[in-house]
């Protein structure tokens, strides 16, 4: 669904971050999602360092539709994708990790 200039997605909202070699991905809340979207932290590593990204975490089901409930439940069905709406990168490391 597109409202405006940006779509409205159904997942939830990840920061993914690429310090010192290391990918850490974690919710608005300071959850940790690193291990739950392993593929999304993988995938991550080819970032430059000290790269900060917002975005959000869907889940795509069998019918290539975006599923919430496909991405709560974890489903084998499923693809998760990671859908980027800002990207930082910086030389210092001025932004803090939240717990994997």
């Amino acid at each position: 669904m597109i409202s405006g200039a940006e779509a409205k997605l159904d997942g939830y909202r990840c920061l993914a971050a690429k310090r010192d070699g290391r990918v850490v991905l974690w919710s608005r809340r300071a959850n940790g999602f690193t291990i739950r979207f392993d593929d999304i932290a993988s995938a991550c590593t080819k970032l430059p360092p000290y790269t900060l990204i917002d975005g959000e975490a869907v889940a795509i089901n069998e019918n290539g539709q975006i599923s919430f409930n496909a991405l709560q439940h974890s489903r084998a069905t499923s693809h998760v994708q990671f859908h980027a709406f800002d990207v930082s990168r910086t030389l210092a490391t001025t932004f803090r990790f939240a717990p994997s």
